[in-house]
């Protein structure tokens, strides 16, 4: 799981770690301070390095969960391959951008959906290049 700060802070006061059994890269400029998860790691390093060390090893898929500016800076470096974008059946008002502004168009291409009886619904895309 690769994961900016705030996310990091956030996902730190669920009930339950959401990542539980997964290795998590925390993106941060703060330091490791207050990263207290087992198999949690901070990082400053820039995404290109930081995947490209990742990739090298054994392990399967790593998935980006945010925030904004972190995918952002995914997308500029032309890291992400797929996105999942879960709807939920609840409308916010307000809320953190799934895309920090300035970020570059990545064109997509629709392969798969998935339907929950809760009414969440998931689209999954490939990113085309």
């Amino acid at each position: 799981m690769l994961v900016g700060r705030r996310t990091y802070d956030v996902a730190q006061r669920f009930p339950e770690w959401p990542y539980a059994g997964r290795n998590v890269v925390v993106f941060t400029r703060r330091g490791d301070a207050g990263i207290a998860t087992p198999r949690t790691v901070a990082t400053a390093r820039p995404p290109a390095e930081v995947v490209a060390e990742l990739r090298a090893r054994d392990g399967g898929d790593l998935w980006l969960a945010g925030g904004g500016a972190l995918v952002a800076a995914f997308m500029a470096a032309g890291l992400i391959d797929d996105v999942i974008v879960s709807i939920h059946p609840v409308l916010l008002g307000d809320g953190v951008p799934l895309v920090a502004r300035g970020a570059p168009r990545m064109p997509l291409a629709l392969v798969g959906e998935r339907r929950f009886p809760s009414g969440l619904v998931q689209l999954a895309y490939r990113a085309e290049r």
